[in-house]
């Protein structure tokens, strides 16, 4: 039985950006701050209304762990959101309804993100 010697050319660059590929895919950070930007915008247009302060403070970020944070800053954005029932507050929870409503347009802009990725994925 006689050997064969295979040589792959482009392996060497294509190990080299499947490396920058799963470096960028583990820090998702400017996709993190559309998509918190995405969702504040539409949360902002979705808050309760009486002085629009709550809409004004309502920001969405990205934060460590790869995640968004998506938040209203007044101090009385958690008893407008989640209620109150002793003071018969009704709960208005417009971050997690917005949330929810965006979900199709999160996804979205995650996809493309990790499209972008992929496609400078090069070599072989």
């Amino acid at each position: 039985m006689s050997d064969v010697e295979v040589k792959v050319r482009g392996d060497d660059r294509l190990a080299a950006t499947l490396r920058r590929a799963g470096t960028d895919l583990d820090d998702l950070g400017a996709a993190n701050d559309r998509v918190g930007s995405a969702v504040a915008q539409a949360a902002r247009a979705r808050a309760p209304k009486r002085t629009g302060r709550l809409a004004r403070s309502t920001t969405g970020t990205a934060a460590p762990g790869n995640t968004v944070r998506l938040q209203a800053t007044v101090i009385y954005a958690g008893v407008i959101h989640n209620g109150w029932a002793r003071h018969n507050i009704s709960p208005q929870p417009y971050l997690r309804e917005t949330v929810e409503a965006e979900q199709d347009r999160i996804v979205s802009l995650y996809a493309g993100e990790t499209q972008k990725i992929m496609d400078r994925v090069k070599g072989a």
